[in-house]
């Protein structure tokens, strides 16, 4: 038994720190706005199932499913304006007035309606603060997909939430990660705002 029990431990950590290099990986490339990000995302996701089934994150588990519609998208979407021959920043947008109001309120939807379906799953086991961290990565990843600016800002937030979610499963390679992210996240913000700056001066 203490055999089976660490042969699981160690392939648990093998898997982390895989998954850890992945993702890592393509979260540098989306904060460069390369949409070759996108496709090492698809890797990402399909290693992080496996790990967070084993460690009974529903909403994580739940999100990956979504991820990897969104990251499809969002690839499409990019390589579509790329393809397009627009420059590196010009297709960076910043939300309004409205549509900030309008994701706000999406976003309590959809933190209700992931709480319930968590809930539903048989292992999952921080219900509530697997919703919000599913909620905000959510909107997150789909604000990015359209390149709005303040996706970052999200993820900022995002990310924070889930690294404390993972800290306290004992998953410390991913919390670590998350933690990275937060660097990251920041870093993006202020290079994309940049970008649009600069593109906004161009065409003026």
């Amino acid at each position: 038994m203490m055999f089976d029990f660490q042969v699981i431990s160690d392939f648990l950590f093998s898997l982390d720190a895989f998954a850890t290099s992945i993702a890592l990986t393509a979260t540098v490339l989306l904060a460069k706005n390369d949409r070759r990000g996108w496709p090492i995302c698809i890797l990402a996701i399909l290693v992080d199932t496996v790990f967070n089934y084993q460690r009974e994150l529903g909403g994580q588990f739940l999100l990956a499913g979504m991820y990897l519609v969104t990251t499809c998208y969002g690839w499409w979407q990019w390589d579509k304006q790329d393809t397009l021959a627009m420059a590196s920043g010009t297709s960076i947008r910043s939300l309004t007035p409205r549509l900030t109001l309008f994701y706000a309120l999406a976003s309590i939807g959809f933190f209700f309606l992931f709480l319930q379906i968590i809930r539903a799953l048989p292992f999952s086991s921080l219900p509530l603060w697997d919703a919000l961290a599913t909620t905000l990565s959510f909107i997150a990843q789909w604000l990015l997909t359209r390149r709005y600016l303040q996706s970052w800002l999200l993820w900022f937030v995002a990310d924070l939430v889930t690294a404390g979610l993972y800290y306290y499963k004992s998953a410390y390679w991913h919390a670590s990660l998350y933690m990275i992210y937060l660097v990251i996240a920041t870093i993006a913000y202020y290079k994309w705002k940049a970008l649009s700056a600069q593109n906004t001066n161009q065409r003026s």
